[in-house]
């Protein structure tokens, strides 16, 4: 059984590297809309850059800091909506 995840929203925290990295690339790949986080901005760019359109977008963060959490989720509601998460 599969599922449809277009236009799904996700947002996956070190995606600058190893699993992170493969499931932010996957999801995209299945059509979601996704917001790459980590602490390395350099690599996520990297990663969107692959992507190559605007479902993938990126968020510089420290997933152990509460703020930084608020603003990932904040910056992925802005970006791709409120709804579909």
């Amino acid at each position: 059984m599969g599922y449809d995840l277009r236009n799904r929203v996700v947002l996956i925290t070190g995606a600058s590297s190893g699993i992170g990295r493969a499931c932010a690339a996957a999801y995209h790949r299945a059509g979601c809309q996704v917001v790459a986080a980590a602490r390395s901005g350099e690599r996520l760019e990297s990663l969107c850059r692959e992507a190559g359109d605007a479902r993938m977008a990126s968020v510089t963060m420290d997933v152990t800091r509460p703020d930084d959490r608020a603003r990932a989720v904040a910056f992925a509601r802005e970006r791709f909506g409120p709804a579909r998460w």
